[in-house]
């Protein structure tokens, strides 16, 4: 008989890549149920997956009551024999009140609030939410000890990607691609290096940009795009899930990893530097104590989270582009595709402690 799961995110299913992947390859040996809200997306269905959701427009306290209470309704009316719940706000309150064999708590990140004072104590108040926990999983060793996470029951589960393009890819032109949030990552950076680059490089090079993401600040970037008068090189897509990627993807061979050099930001690692690499593109990263860890000469270039050494990574990338080669791109990170990560790190450790 297969052990039950109850993953419970508030993020629509399909719109949080680790964990569409988690239920991809865990649904032949566990039966999942997924608890989530219904953010108006198109709806993405995997078979095996029993996908509940809850409606999100509604105000915030209605809302997030509803979705602790539901949450521990489903606890008491099914036997799980796994809570795997999503770090939100009151999470504490449904791993005490809710039932199940085995409780887990996923915490994907620290706190990135710029205020010292308000991220330890936040930070805090995560390390204390998994005390109701008998497992916690976060994505690296810097992650856990920037949190100061238990030891006795805290394990690395790192971040992986899918191969989403197969092709390989050819350097005789620059097709850059940001996927992503656009919140506090700067992104306005990388089009005046990119701007740079096109005014000094564009006679010599044809360059594009794909931007794809969401946040606060996406009317910027379109003012920014159309005062540098570079409609014909940079695109601005907006929101785009999972299944819509492939054909940015097959088209581009630079990705752009840009994340800010703080101390909040220099322990998170990025699923965009796996989802590059395994799909043959040539990564500009910054350089993060984590992206540090991933990007070789192989796969990449390391830079500083400014404009001007953005430009010169481009630069760099001229210069040694007819060395690049997908093939070698992918190898340096093929093991982090996650259907190994599932079935090497996260699956034995919900098949131990259901025993």
């Amino acid at each position: 008989m297969k052990k039950k799961i109850l993953i419970i995110n508030p993020n629509q299913f399909g719109y949080s890549a680790g964990h569409k992947y988690y239920c991809e390859y865990l649904r032949n040996d566990f039966e999942i149920d997924y608890l989530c809200f219904d953010m108006n997306l198109e709806k993405i269905t995997l078979h095996g997956v029993n996908v509940i959701y809850l409606p999100y427009n509604r105000n915030k306290i209605s809302r997030l009551l509803s979705f602790i209470f539901i949450s521990i309704k489903l606890s008491y009316k099914n036997k799980y024999n796994w809570l795997f719940i999503v770090r939100f706000k009151f999470i504490f309150l449904v791993a005490l009140l809710s039932k199940a064999e085995n409780k887990l708590i996923d915490i994907r990140t620290g706190d990135l609030t710029s205020n010292i004072f308000i991220r330890k104590i936040r930070n805090l108040l995560t390390r204390i939410s998994t005390i109701p926990f008998n497992k916690v999983i976060t994505i690296s060793e810097n992650l856990k000890d920037l949190l100061k996470l238990p030891e006795s029951k805290t394990n690395i589960i790192p971040l992986g990607a899918p191969i989403i393009s197969s092709l390989n890819k050819s350097f005789e032109e620059f097709n850059l691609l940001y996927v992503g949030t656009l919140n506090k990552r700067r992104i306005e950076d990388t089009i005046i290096g990119v701007e740079k680059f096109y005014t000094e490089y564009g006679t010599k090079i044809k360059i594009t940009y794909d931007i794809i993401g969401f946040g606060k600040n996406e009317d910027n970037i379109k003012k920014l795009i159309t005062k540098f008068k570079m409609d014909n090189v940079i695109k601005f897509h907006g929101r785009k899930n999972h299944e819509q990627l492939k054909e940015f993807f097959d088209r581009t061979n630079i990705g752009v990893c840009y994340v800010p050099i703080t101390d909040f930001y220099d322990v998170q690692p990025s699923t965009k530097i796996f989802e590059y690499a395994l799909s043959g593109l040539y990564t500009i990263a910054t350089k993060t104590k984590e992206n540090i860890k991933y990007i070789s000469e192989d796969n990449g270039v390391l830079c500083n989270d400014n404009s001007e050494d953005f430009y010169n990574a481009l630069v760099h990338i001229y210069i040694i582009r007819e060395n690049i080669k997908s093939y070698k791109i992918r190898k340096t990170l093929l093991d982090y595709q996650w259907e190994n990560i599932v079935s090497k790190k996260l699956k034995p450790l919900l098949v131990k402690e259901s025993l």
